[in-house]
């Protein structure tokens, strides 16, 4: 129901002249954003969102950013309706949570009705003050950033979703391959390219064996055994692909950079490989670059963390790596020592006449597979390719192959926006330090948010409605979630967790429960083995998991928690709050409620609920509030005897060990004041009981919504 274009009067160019004290002009713009060029005469919404964009990063990058009535007037006088566009967004947010009321006069009257969200960048939705803010690095919810932490989907023609903006048919692209050969065969190579048209195919064997299954049409080229597939690739780029590719072909054109074996028995990185169709969309993408492998995991002892594609430059540059034995293939050795003058890869690096990445985060491609688009390969100049070449000339099995493997994906994709380095800093827990492998690579664990009440509390409720009616959202974000109350019968495709707590008590307590709710503490055989395997899923797919459960807050489940949760996950317990004289008001009236349902009075009808007292109910559960120092720790007003016979013949009360013995108690200060109940399952004891084991102590937190005023959250 939404038109897709802006009424005519609209202008769907920039000017072609942008006064100076308006705004920057486009020139900078294109620099320094790589923004596309303007868009033709037919405007969406998106377009135009867009464009607003591109002025806010512009003036933003320029250090010419001003406040916000300055930024509109000179959006006006570039569009005259962007006011129109921009107060329709603001309008639809503040209609999802407000009585719809008159419009201005400047609305737009054949748009009013649409879901103007569903046309727009996401980032264009979020905090005007802040349009650029990734909503996430790992999901698919987010077309701009979600799949920044793995590299495998990017803005433009890098991504296979259907409803992506892929203007541009991908088999228009034209795609050469260059093949790096040792001894394996390529006859896996018609099956790996099966759907796509190749422009050209050059293979370049280096170690004197034949080359079988090339594909036709392939060029074959022989050279000597130096640098590995490393050093083929900087040879391709600096003296085959003009040859292949024509000027007028640069923009729609991506190399594929293969080794002669992607099999499994070649796989020694942690991930999975990529495949084709994916390489080519990739490096077909604003990112340029497309990695042959998706990075996977890595494990310190008990514990999982995921692995990114990006790493942290400065620990990345400390890269050094001083023997590689690994020679699956059997190839011969030339005699030339493997370390090089150049101690670091940052070392390296720099010798090759390049600046440093312009960011903090830098992208990492492994195994020597990779895609690049030709128009990022020619933005370096042509003297950083040959030194490169020159470099890995020195021998065969050289540190320089190794720092090259590390550097590809930097100097062939597109540089991180200072927002996307923000989400991906945001996301990690740290940055792995392995000079063997991965060393600097971000890397998060798995979290686990257990939501736990307290019970009686309206966020637990409205928390437990609210995650089950937004199950598609959370999911598209990356989490996983189990709720009680809400299986179902397993509709929602996460196993019923309704009694896990009956799961983790002993039989000593679940002997305290009373009898009609005997059946609630049975532990079902089959929960515990099916939400273990729900887990196991989640953190093998990188998705992080939310359980809502109000009955793990009873004693001794965090002990057990403790145990039966795998180490991998990262356990962030949530905690409401609640006021204790609200909580314990609605615990009498449900204790009331229960004795009138589960009497065994033939008369309970004619009891007046009046017979159970308020008090009544504070003399049983609190009864520190009434005894003082004449009541013991376990509920009873008994005074423990310790004998002690002098000659006088006087019993006395010793302090042994440092002991406080009841008549020298004293409640302010031997006892905190929320130690006066006898009801567990109030805050206060809860957190407590997470708190005091090692396994959750470092992630518990008391959400308390009572300081925040509005009908939802009080």
């Amino acid at each position: 129901d939404v038109p897709s274009q802006l009424p005519s009067e609209v202008p769907s160019q920039l000017p072609s002249e942008v006064p100076p004290s308006a705004s920057p002009t486009l020139s900078p713009i294109v620099i320094l954003t790589d923004a596309p060029s303007p868009p033709p005469q037919d405007q969406s919404i998106r377009r135009i969102a867009e464009q607003m964009n591109q002025f806010y990063d512009a003036s933003r990058k320029n250090e010419l950013a001003r406040d916000r009535t300055d930024l509109r007037d000179m959006l006006e006088r570039n569009f005259e309706h962007a006011r129109d566009v921009e107060d329709l967004i603001m309008q639809h947010a503040h209609d999802k949570t407000h009585k719809p009321k008159e419009r201005d006069k400047r609305q737009l009257n054949d748009l009013d009705a649409g879901d103007y969200f569903a046309d727009l960048p996401d980032f264009i939705t979020q905090a005007d003050r802040d349009p650029f803010k990734c909503r996430c690095v790992d999901c698919d919810e987010d077309e701009v950033c979600g799949g920044l932490w793995k590299g495998k989907r990017y803005p433009g023609r890098g991504t296979s979703k259907p409803e992506a903006d892929t203007d541009v048919d991908l088999h228009s692209e034209k795609v050469h391959i260059v093949v790096s050969h040792c001894k394996s065969s390529l006859e896996w190579m018609s099956d790996f390219t099966k759907g796509h048209a190749i422009a050209s195919i050059h293979i370049i064997s280096k170690c004197g064996d034949p080359v079988v299954g090339a594909p036709d049409g392939a060029t074959i080229e022989v050279m000597p055994n130096v640098g590995r597939c490393d050093h083929t690739y900087a040879y391709y780029i600096t003296s085959r692909i003009a040859q292949r590719v024509l000027p007028e072909d640069l923009e729609d054109s991506v190399v594929i950079f293969l080794k002669d074996d992607i099999s499994s028995n070649n796989f020694h990185q942690s991930g999975y490989w990529n495949d084709f169709g994916e390489m080519i969309q990739l490096a077909s993408s604003e990112n340029g670059f497309a990695c042959g492998i998706i990075p996977g995991d890595v494990q310190f002892g008990p514990h999982n963390f995921f692995l990114s594609a990006y790493h942290e430059v400065k620990t990345l540059f400390d890269f050094s790596m001083e023997n590689y034995g690994r020679n699956i293939k059997g190839y011969a050795s030339d005699g030339v020592e493997f370390t090089s003058d150049h101690k670091t890869l940052g070392s390296w690096y720099a010798s090759l006449g390049v600046q440093q990445p312009p960011s903090e985060l830098v992208q990492v491609c492994y195994g020597g597979v990779f895609g690049a688009s030709v128009s990022n390969i020619m933005k370096r100049d042509m003297l950083v390719w040959k030194a490169i070449e020159k470099s890995l000339s020195r021998g065969s099995n050289i540190q320089e192959g190794h720092y090259a493997e590390r550097s590809w994906a930097g100097l062939l994709s597109t540089p991180l926006q200072p927002f996307k380095v923000k989400a991906l800093f945001d996301k990690a827990d740290g940055a792995y330090l392995n000079k063997s492998s991965m060393h600097g690579a971000l890397l998060k664990r798995p979290k686990l948010y257990l939501h736990i009440g307290v019970a009686g509390t309206s966020s637990t409720e409205l928390l437990t409605e609210s995650v089950v009616a937004d199950i598609a959202k959370l999911k598209s974000d990356g989490y996983n979630v189990a709720v009680h109350g809400k299986w179902d019968g397993g509709i929602y495709e996460f196993p019923n967790v309704d009694r896990l707590g009956s799961c983790m008590w002993s039989d000593i307590s679940k002997r305290e429960f009373p009898d009609h709710l005997k059946e609630a503490t049975v532990c079902p055989d089959n929960l515990l083995l099916d939400l273990s395997e729900y887990m196991k899923r989640s953190a093998k797919a990188s998705e992080d998991m939310v359980i809502v459960n109000p009955w793990l807050i009873h004693p001794e489940t965090a002990m057990s928690l403790g145990i039966y949760f795998d180490p991998v996950w990262d356990v962030k317990v949530v905690i409401y709050y609640r006021r204790y004289f609200e909580w314990i008001t609605i615990s009498f009236e449900k204790w009331r409620e229960d004795i009138f349902e589960y009497t065994l009075s033939p008369h309970k009808a004619l009891i007046p609920s009046t017979s159970f007292r308020y008090i009544d109910f504070l003399r049983e559960y609190c009864k520190r509030l009434f005894y003082g120092k004449d009541v013991n720790e376990d509920g009873f007003p008994v005074r423990k005897l310790d004998h002690d016979t002098h000659d006088t013949g006087i019993v006395s009360m010793q302090q042994v060990n440092g002991k406080v013995y009841f008549n020298q108690f004293d409640p302010t200060t031997n006892f905190e004041v929320e130690e006066l109940t006898d009801l567990q399952e109030y805050t206060y004891f809860v957190a407590k009981q997470y708190y005091a084991n090692p396994r959750f102590r470092h992630g518990v937190n008391i959400v308390n919504y009572h300081d925040i005023r509005g009908p939802e959250t009080n």
